[in-house]
Formats: structure tokens, sequence, C-alpha cells
């Protein structure tokens, strides 16, 4: 393994362990749908611009029931669970 790809696994592993340690404080403060909106707003202000720089923005109106049908199955609900 690279030095850069330690560091790679590293940062991840930061924000993947933050994320999990600020919904534990957050459930003791907030509600879980409060919860599962923030992390939701979260990524998609983070992706959306990865989206539209690398202008890979798919066709949604052909597409929006499977989008739908995943982000409540693998997102929202597993979150508010």
């Amino acid at each position: 393994m690279s030095r850069r790809h330690l560091v790679m696994l590293l940062g991840l592993a930061a924000i993947w362990g933050a994320s999990f340690l600020f919904i534990k404080l957050g459930v003791e403060a907030v509600e879980p749908a409060v919860v599962v909106l923030g992390r939701l707003l979260v990524g998609f202000a983070v992706l959306v611009p990865v989206v539209v720089v690398r202008h890979a923005v798919p066709d949604v109106r052909a597409m929006w029931v499977p989008f739908l049908v995943l982000g409540v199955l693998n997102n929202a609900l597993p979150y508010w669970l």
C-alpha cells in the first residue's frame, strides 16, 4: 500500500467515524428525522458539485422512480432506523 493510499484510507476512516460520532451526539439532542435530513443534505451538497464539474448529470426525468426507490431504501430508511 502506497503512502497516498494510506492517507486516503485514513481520511475516509476519519470522515466515516466522525459521522457516527455526530449521529450519536445528534440523536440525543434532536429527533432522528432531523439527523437523517442533515446527513442527506450534506451528502447532496458534496456530490452535486462533483457531478456538475464532471459534466455527468444523468437524465433524471427518465429515471426518477429508480432514484426515488434507491434513495428511500438505501439512504433515508436505514438512517432513520
